[in-house]
């Protein structure tokens, strides 16, 4: 007669189960701790005189400084203006364009264009609304301020590239 299943298992955890137990090394026991006189001879005392000659560290001894190109000789070196060393004018011109830019961007047929370019469902509808909004949005900028107009040309020339598909092929339109 056939054993049952349930049986067949509880005999098979059982017999693995004795076997893992008998198979398995004695867990050894853990180290004495050596007497306190053991410890003091160990261990220097904080007042004693003996020291480490330097404490361990991770850093080098000593830092490399960097590799220099040789410079070329009578020919200057150029300097990358960084954005903390703006001049009066430079700054003045962009709290200029973002002034500008608030008010265009609360301006309703600015908002509008952004909106449609939200609930664009395609890709290439999204950059041609992105596009048109753009187009709103430096355009009134420029009815502003004609001031700014070399850094909103600048500013309109990046953002249009970024909705360039220069990856892969553009996308041409199902009409």
């Amino acid at each position: 007669m056939p054993m049952p299943l349930s049986r067949l298992l509880l005999q098979g955890f059982a017999f693995l189960a004795v076997s893992i137990v008998f198979s398995a090394e004695p867990v050894p026991a853990p180290p004495a701790k050596p007497p306190a006189a053991q410890t003091e001879q160990i261990l220097p005392r904080e007042d004693s005189a003996f020291r480490p000659a330097s404490r361990p560290s991770l850093l080098p001894d000593e830092i490399p400084s960097p590799a220099t190109p040789p410079a070329a000789s009578g020919a200057k070196r150029e300097t990358v203006p960084t954005p903390l060393a703006s001049t009066a004018s430079e700054l003045d011109l962009r709290i200029r364009y973002r002034k500008a830019r608030n008010i265009a961007e609360a301006n309703d047929k600015v908002r509008a264009a952004w909106d449609e370019s939200r609930a664009a469902r395609t890709d290439h509808g999204k950059r041609q609304a992105l596009k048109r909004y753009q187009s709103f949005l430096f355009a009134k900028m420029l009815s502003f301020d004609r001031g700014i107009a070399p850094l909103v040309e600048q500013r309109r020339k990046a953002e249009n590239f970024l909705l360039e598909q220069t990856h892969i092929a553009p996308t041409v339109p199902f009409e």
